[in-house]
């Protein structure tokens, strides 16, 4: 581990592990590299910029820009951490990024549960809910309509005095409580709550009335099959891949138990087209990393896959190289193209 900043502390961590693959019961050695950077808030700023082309991208069927639809170039419409911090398409944030927020960025990473993938994430950025909004017919990436927050999520808040994970309920897209919602915050299926591991409690939601691909055969899971969300609403705690098989990169945010937040990408190896990797981590080995190596008293999951990306200034950014995946409108078959996915959101440490 090394102090970089005033206020900040990064950790390197490599993962490794000889068990049973928990798709094909072949035992095989696995690995992960990854980073934690630890940070006081106290003496580093924290700050959320959101995508807004990409939030209220509607990928319907009668869209010629949509997932359904579109080139593979043209779903993109976020920004890689990468080209965000080389300042590429700012004025996509709302109320833009500034120069000075750009000299002062010390880390970045994928802030998003997911994308707006299942369930609708949402971000808080000075007081107001940012999530995919009905007005636009907004889409998830695997949606067939429009579907509104409802019921308990979690949401991860950024206070300097006081980070904790809060509940927020909805109702068709509404927050009916609390009454005031918090300066900074964000969504995220909960992995660590009060120094214990809540990771078993995260539920995959395939759905069960649709046809292959897009549902698993429990007899024989498939941790890369497509999956389809499910009519009805969709509640705050569920991830649309099978937790205990999938094995992919992840992002994590915890609570140290000093209060100190707790920022921790791990890779798996650089995914060529078409073919998966036999390395990477699952949810459950995250929450453990937190829990047991980063003591984390309370921590979330952030995005997967190729939404994992870090910046560290010092260092060259690094990111999850994947394929970009469209279909046409109700068929399973993707095509695809390697690239590094555009995020709907970043988060960002900011040297005081």
């Amino acid at each position: 581990k090394k102090q970089m900043w005033p206020g900040m502390e990064v950790k390197n961590i490599q993962f490794s592990t000889i068990a049973a693959n928990p798709v094909t019961k072949i035992v095989e050695a696995r690995s992960a590299f990854g980073r934690a950077v630890i940070v006081d808030q106290t003496q580093c700023e924290i700050q959320i910029y959101p995508f807004y082309e990409l939030i209220n991208a509607n990928k319907g069927r009668n869209q010629s820009i949509g997932i359904y639809s579109a080139p593979a170039g043209k779903i993109n419409l976020g920004v890689s951490v990468q080209n965000f911090i080389e300042g590429a398409c700012p004025e996509s944030t709302k109320g833009g990024i500034y120069e000075g927020d750009m000299k002062r960025m010390i880390y970045a990473s994928n802030a998003l549960q997911t994308n707006f993938v299942l369930p609708n994430g949402f971000i808080i950025r000075d007081h107001e809910l940012i999530c995919k909004p009905q007005i636009f017919n907004a889409l998830g990436l695997d949606c067939d309509s429009f579907i509104p927050l409802n019921g308990l999520s979690k949401a991860f808040v950024f206070d300097a005095q006081h980070p904790h994970i809060m509940d927020i309920e909805f109702e068709d897209g509404r927050v009916i409580r609390p009454t005031s919602l918090p300066k900074l915050a964000m969504h995220g299926p909960v992995l660590v709550q009060n120094g214990e591991d809540v990771s078993k409690k995260v539920l995959y939601r395939p759905n069960p009335d649709s046809e292959a691909p897009y549902s698993l055969d429990p007899d024989n899971p498939h941790h890369q099959s497509i999956l389809r969300l499910p009519k009805g609403a969709v509640e705050g705690c569920e991830v649309n891949y099978p937790p205990p098989t999938t094995m992919t990169s992840f992002t994590a945010f915890g609570i140290h138990q000093d209060k100190r937040i707790i920022f921790v990408s791990m890779f798996e190896e650089l995914r060529h087209q078409g073919k998966g990797t036999n390395s990477g981590i699952t949810l459950f080995e995250m929450a453990d990393l937190l829990l047991n190596h980063l003591d984390a008293q309370q921590a979330i999951l952030g995005g997967g896959s190729a939404d994992t990306q870090q910046f560290l200034r010092g260092d060259q950014p690094q990111f999850m190289v994947a394929p970009f995946r469209t279909r046409p409108f109700g068929q399973g078959g993707r095509a695809e193209v390697e690239g590094v996915r555009g995020l709907g959101a970043i988060i960002a440490v900011l040297a005081n």
